[in-house]
């Protein structure tokens, strides 16, 4: 037997339920699913939130590449590191190539362009073309280094900076996604109460 009830629906007299109730359940659930799939509380949502954010989305190893050029034109600079400086975060391998025919190079580090003098962390020769030379950043700093046959007007510099907190991106993001489901919960529970 069914009577009208004040509000939307039929209520059932015996079993206390009404028409609606079963649509309200089914908007909770919709709300859920929408709240997980766009707030996210799983890993990749941080990586997600980073995209957009134009972030990393990891700080795996990277790599930098600087190239040995020729500078055509040019008697008193004929060959630069190009570019002469680089910005990476630790944990980078950087490649050095050389892009000149047959010409002698080195990346030598040195504690000062100033002196231009080796200190022995890194020297590598560059004989011929397409030779490439690479080191790999463990820690922050800026790292000096030049060319040894030319070392009057060959030089370059590398910082390195620490990493980005990765974990910090995944803390905010299972958050807001934990949030968004609550109030999503909150929400469906609310509409189902008001609908009884």
């Amino acid at each position: 037997m069914r009577t009208r009830a004040c509000g939307r629906g039929h209520r059932d007299a015996e079993a206390g339920a009404t028409d609606d109730d079963s649509g309200v359940l089914r908007n909770a659930s919709v709300s859920l699913v929408i709240a997980l799939l766009v707030g996210g509380g799983t890993a990749g949502s941080a990586e997600r939130l980073q995209q957009r954010h134009g972030e990393p989305a990891a700080a795996s190893s990277s790599s930098g590449d600087v190239l040995v050029v020729a500078i055509e034109g040019n008697p008193d600079s004929p060959f630069a590191f190009e570019p002469a400086e680089l910005t990476v975060e630790a944990g980078t391998t950087v490649r050095w190539r050389n892009m000149t025919d047959q010409v002698f190079h080195t990346v030598t580090f040195s504690d000062s362009l100033d002196q231009r003098i080796a200190n022995g962390v890194f020297d590598h020769s560059l004989l011929a073309a397409d030779d490439v030379a690479e080191y790999t950043f463990d820690e922050s700093g800026t790292y000096s280094y030049f060319c040894q046959p030319h070392s009057s007007f060959m030089a370059g510099t590398i910082i390195v900076t620490e990493p980005q907190d990765e974990s910090a991106w995944r803390r905010w993001a299972i958050w807001v996604g934990g949030a968004v489901v609550v109030a999503a919960a909150v929400g469906a529970a609310v509409t189902y109460r008001r609908r009884r």
